[in-house]
């Protein structure tokens, strides 16, 4: 329901963001990540890894984000004859606090998932915590230098940057259990930057007004990391984290059915 907020922002009744916000967390919700993480489930059953909500939680939020900014249309002065205008953030200290607050947050929200700190967990708990931790490392950096482009800012912008720290963390949700901590610092959290700065382009073409790029940030980077455990998918990672026999509707046993294609898999998620 908080992400939500930001695609809403300025422009929204708080009567209104809470009845949206009840019906979402309370019907909404539920249902999507029963999909997923119940055994009945039926992506649960297909054998889909989400191991920390990248689908289930940020991919489903940034719809609600965008599907709530386009009922409401956007604020007034965003669009002049069509074309968007760029309004100044208020207070980008605030923003930045903010970002720290998210990222401290971050690190139990995806380690934390396995709600355990034995056995495999134990490492299991301390990887994700560093892989979380260097994501949006790797999302920030990736911004600043998209930022610094001549055809973008032309210089080094905070905001870019915390918007890629962001980008970066949101990609590492449901991949975290299953991938290494490389592929998330080089490729994954580099491509869910690239997809959320497309997908701000798209709104702005289409004439949605989404102030903190909220549907953006959540749907795009959330669904990089969801698909990337197809490809980058490690044997003993999946082995360790959901075994080979996870999903009814996958052929039991098959390690190639379940590990990604850059070890022999054959990309299934």
């Amino acid at each position: 329901a908080t992400i939500v907020s930001g695609a809403v922002a300025e422009r929204i009744q708080f009567k209104a963001y809470m009845i949206y916000s009840a019906v979402l967390t309370g019907i909404v919700y539920p249902i999507c990540s029963h999909w997923i993480w119940s055994s009945d489930g039926f992506l649960n059953k297909w054998g889909v890894i989400d191991y920390a909500g990248g689908g289930a939680v940020h991919a489903l939020s940034g719809v609600a984000a965008f599907m709530g900014a386009l009922a409401l249309g956007p604020r007034i002065g965003k669009f002049v004859d069509g074309k968007p205008v760029d309004l100044a953030a208020h207070n980008v200290s605030m923003m930045a606090l903010g970002v720290f607050i998210l990222w401290l947050g971050f690190i139990p929200f995806n380690a934390g998932s396995g709600v355990g700190i034995t056995g495999f967990l134990t490492t299991q708990t301390a990887r994700i915590a560093v892989m979380t931790t260097l994501g949006g490392c790797s999302g920030g950096c990736v911004a600043l230098l998209y930022g610094w482009l001549p055809w973008q800012m032309g210089h080094f912008s905070i905001e870019y940057a915390m918007n890629g720290i962001l980008a970066g963390m949101v990609s590492v949700c449901s991949c975290c259990a299953v991938v290494k901590i490389w592929a998330v610092f080089w490729f994954i959290a580099p491509v869910a930057v690239v997809v959320y700065y497309g997908l701000l382009k798209l709104l702005l073409k289409i004439g949605v007004d989404d102030p903190l790029g909220a549907s953006a940030l959540h749907f795009g980077p959330g669904l990089v990391g969801l698909i990337a455990v197809g490809f980058f998918g490690e044997p003993g990672l999946t082995e360790g984290a959901y075994s080979f026999d996870y999903g009814t509707n996958r052929k039991h046993h098959s390690e190639e059915d379940f590990i990604g294609i850059f070890y022999g898999g054959e990309g299934r998620q």
